[in-house]
């Protein structure tokens, strides 16, 4: 009998485990949405590819056509260039060039061979893209500023620290904490934090390479001095409106502006004046 409760228990452990491995790697597939070509816009868009570290990386330039500051613009998980559309059309009209691009394994750019998008692959992404954009004519590499949206967002602490490509960031709607991240998906399916978080923080770790102080917005932040602008809506269910207050909280060098943004979710805040403003203004005074 004894025999078989540790027949029982070894069998319980490596099912856990088992499971922990699948469902973080699970986590890692972005779902993929492909991109439309000819979107309804007036913005002049040209198609672009730009060999990036895992294949090529699609999207669009948009150009005034004679040497301007640029910004690039990334998108969220599991979304592709488009989202970005109505944040460049009220930055184009500012007279800025414009990138806008597929992270890779979304879109219409190429996956990675094993099809997982992590933290640091976006960001690499970030940093080919921002390296194109500086080599660009049209471009003063001087004069080159993000805007990234959620994971767009997050990844672009990383992207900066390891890059050091911009004149100055907008982090739009981007998560603070990586282990907050994991306990919203282990509510989401009804999952115990016990034993299953540090589990499935050390196959995500194991996978990226990286330890999630390397890789949290909450860790580089302070390590930062470019000038940043985080904006958050007050309805945002997606990103909870609690990591912008711990992102405020770690700023610590006196470089970070902070704007709220009253009765907007997670991928809206683009239709509200204020963050209109906001944004333009923090590049009018940076670019």
């Amino acid at each position: 009998m004894f025999l078989w409760i540790i027949l029982a228990l070894v069998v319980a452990i490596f099912g856990i485990i088992g499971f922990s491995y699948i469902f973080a790697r699970s986590t890692l597939r972005a779902p993929l949405r492909p991109r439309e070509n000819n979107p309804k816009t007036g913005l002049p868009l040209q198609p672009i590819e730009v060999q990036g570290q895992a294949g090529i990386l699609r999207g669009w330039f948009i150009s005034h056509g004679s040497k301007k500051p640029a910004i690039l613009l990334t998108h969220g998980w599991g979304r592709n260039a488009a989202q970005m559309i109505p944040f460049a059309e009220f930055l184009f009209a500012k007279g800025y060039n414009l990138c806008l691009y597929d992270v890779r394994g979304h879109g219409n750019s190429d996956p990675d061979k094993d099809g997982l998008v992590i933290m640091p692959r976006f960001a690499e992404d970030i940093i080919s893209m921002a390296k194109y954009c500086c080599g660009r004519a049209d471009v003063d590499p001087a004069r080159l500023g993000h805007l990234g949206h959620s994971m767009g967002a997050a990844s672009s602490f990383f992207a900066e620290r390891r890059g050091k490509l911009f004149r100055c960031m907008i982090a739009s709607s981007g998560f603070a904490d990586l282990r907050d991240l994991m306990s919203w998906m282990l509510k989401t399916v009804r999952l115990p934090s016990f034993p299953f978080q540090k589990l499935i923080i050390f196959f995500w770790q194991r996978t990226s390479h990286y330890t999630f102080t390397d890789l949290n917005p909450v860790s580089i932040l302070p390590s930062l001095h470019l000038p940043v602008l985080i904006a958050h809506g007050d309805k945002d269910v997606v990103v909870p409106f609690s990591q912008f207050d711990k992102l405020k909280a770690h700023a610590t060098n006196g470089n970070v502006q902070a704007v709220f943004v009253s009765g907007k979710g997670h991928s809206e805040l683009y239709t509200d004046a204020k963050y209109v403003s906001a944004v333009q203004e923090f590049f009018a005074k940076h670019l």
